[in-house]
């Protein structure tokens, strides 16, 4: 075994000793120390071993595990990688930096527990994130104030190297001058520990690593309230007029039938996720009449797989709805049933979003998402409530329908009035 100092001012670790079980590996560090308390670490595991001790396995580990077993099977898993990524971060903790993925499976002083606290204080620090090319950088408050930090991305190196503060006065007009964006939210510290969690419970329940439960012991930020935004007859009416051809059609189909974006327009293939191609018109049937009768309903469809929860989905096709697809149909160009007009589908509109919105009138903060509020809630107050909304907007949960309750209140009308019947 040997510690050596590298020519970039690092420190080596350099580790095999077969007797005790231990294959060569190198490691490299910030300290000579550092160095110094792994090698030590990795002495007192091999020497656990030999005596029949369970191992002591560290957070790194369990979140490789997760990520090569667990992760690729669900629809989140580019989510799981991005949240993996920032748990990788280095934190600062007193004179060192701290690691999560080096830190072990318990709850000593230096375990996962107190590790993720100091964690989720690091990250509340931040005040403002801005995006230059590829490369991230924070905006912290520090001795002299305030300054931009850059935070190297963990999977460069042998090991997630720890940001450091940028001192280039081109560097630093540019990010003035990025809009970025603000500190990190609640709700994304909140999925962060969510997912260490879910990992710590697959530790001590399927994979028999550690014999304490210890997600109970993680401290997670407070769930946001859900969006209720809505919109009135005359703001949608003025979206709908502010956008481009084509574009107005697809608005409409989000407060009509409520479907979230990727089912309606499709979504564009990104690194972390695949193409989906939207509404098409094999996903649509028609209703049949013969003179008055309705021989067969109409209804639309969205196949398991292109959904959230990864289920199929299919809505009966109402009147309105029917009008619009044939309106639609006069004006197809390919399968797609939203395009831009020569069949190609909007999965570049953001700055036309942004911009309508703008041109309408409505709050900046009102995303393609909310229209699925907005048809939510034109629908409970139309008395559409419990089971077929839970049906109709493809939730599993029924809390997400029951949110919407309070807009259906005509029940309560008859009690409202009792008082003013009753003679004095």
């Amino acid at each position: 075994m040997a510690i050596r100092k590298l020519q970039g001012g690092r420190w080596q670790a350099d580790i095999a000793d077969k007797r005790r079980g231990i294959p060569r590996v190198k490691r490299a560090f910030d300290t000579k120390k550092e160095a110094q308390e792994w090698e030590a670490a990795v002495r007192a595991q091999a020497h656990d071993r030999l005596l029949g001790h369970r191992a002591r396995r560290l957070f790194g580990e369990a979140l490789a595990e997760y990520l090569r077993t667990e992760s690729p099977h669900k629809k989140t898993h580019g989510d799981d990688l991005s949240n993996a990524r920032a748990l990788r971060y280095p934190v600062q903790a007193g004179r060192r930096w701290l690691r999560l993925e080096q830190v072990p499976l318990d709850d000593s002083e230096d375990g996962i527990i107190a590790a993720f606290a100091k964690w989720q204080a690091d990250q509340k620090a931040v005040l403002r994130r801005a995006y230059v090319g590829n490369e991230i950088y924070q905006l912290r408050r520090n001795e002299r104030g305030e300054a931009w930090y850059h935070q190297p991305d963990p999977a460069d190196g042998s090991q997630p190297a720890p940001r450091y503060e940028v001192t280039d006065p081109a560097l630093l007009a540019r990010l003035a001058r990025t809009r970025g964006r603000g500190p990190y939210s609640a709700s994304t510290l909140r999925v962060r520990g969510i997912l260490v969690s879910h990992i710590l419970t697959l530790a001590w329940k399927k994979w028999r690593w550690i014999k304490d439960n210890l997600a109970a012991f993680i401290e997670h930020e407070d769930a946001a309230p859900g969006r209720e935004a809505d919109l009135g007859y005359e703001q949608l009416l003025a979206l709908i007029i502010a956008a481009p051809v084509g574009l107005d059609a697809a608005i409409l189909a989000g407060a009509w039938i409520g479907w979230r974006r990727a089912n309606i327009l499709g979504r564009a293939k990104t690194a972390q996720k695949d193409a989906v191609e939207g509404l098409t018109w094999s996903r649509v049937v028609f209703p049949i009449s013969r003179g008055d009768e309705l021989l067969q309903a109409g209804y639309i469809l969205a196949p398991g797989g292109t959904t959230k929860n990864g289920a199929p989905l299919a809505q009966p096709m109402s009147e309105r709805v029917e009008q619009l697809l044939r309106l639609m149909w006069d004006w197809r160009a390919g399968d797609l049933v939203f395009h831009r007009g020569d069949g190609t589908p909007w999965h570049e509109f953001r700055r036309i979003w942004v911009r309508i919105k703008k041109a309408a009138g409505i709050p900046a903060d009102f995303r393609w998402h909310d229209l699925r509020h907005v048809w939510a809630s034109a629908m409970v107050r139309a008395g559409v409530v419990g089971r077929h909304l839970q049906e109709l907007g493809g939730w599993k949960d029924a809390k997400m329908p029951n949110r919407y309750a309070h807009l259906n209140l005509e029940h309560l009308l008859d009690a409202v009035n009792a008082p003013a019947r009753k003679p004095l």
